[in-house]
């Protein structure tokens, strides 16, 4: 964890650097939104102007590492925030009933009604992979390990589907 927490504090320094033009150790205000970006983070620009105001930060002020480090923490608990809100929202559209578990048929409804296809046995299909305790339907739980599997797995990793026929063989 050590090790995990100075290599953050080396990536945020790195980043800080980089804007810090004149080598003062602070950066300038209309800086931090592209240092932030540098970092991977994707703030609205209200959460940007949340946190510079709760810092009390103005156009003509400058940031220093403490102050910019602290504001990159306040950004990344509020898009982690924002994320479970998004899910919880995804997943209540999902749980039609309201019982608090996707169904096959609740799954096949909101993919169907919004232009997509999809076949029964594939909605079966989708939920087995994720339905770790094998009733046949998503909890809120398996519901975000879908989706934190499905946002870290590089898509280079995913197999493709094999549409090659071994055992058909042409002749001319």
């Amino acid at each position: 964890m050590a090790a995990e927490m100075s290599g953050s504090v080396q990536s945020l320094k790195r980043a800080f650097d980089m804007f810090d033009y004149d080598k003062t150790g602070e950066i300038n205000f209309v800086d931090f939104p592209e240092a932030v970006q540098s970092l991977g983070l994707n703030p609205t620009n209200s959460q940007v102007e949340q946190v510079l105001e709760a810092n009390n930060k103005e156009a003509d002020d400058k940031i220093n590492f403490d102050e910019f480090s602290s504001m990159m923490a306040k950004l990344e608990t509020s898009g982690k925030e924002e994320t479970e809100e998004s899910l919880r929202a995804a997943f209540m559209k999902f749980d039609r009933d309201g019982n608090g578990y996707i169904s096959p048929d609740e799954l096949l409804y909101v993919v169907c009604n919004s232009g997509e296809k999809l076949s029964r046995e594939e909605a079966e299909e989708l939920i087995s992979m994720f339905d770790k305790n094998a009733d046949g339907q998503l909890s809120w739980e398996e519901f975000v390990e879908f989706f934190k599997c499905d946002k870290e797995a590089p898509e280079d990793t995913i197999p493709e589907e094999d549409t090659t026929d071994e055992h058909t063989s042409t002749t001319t």
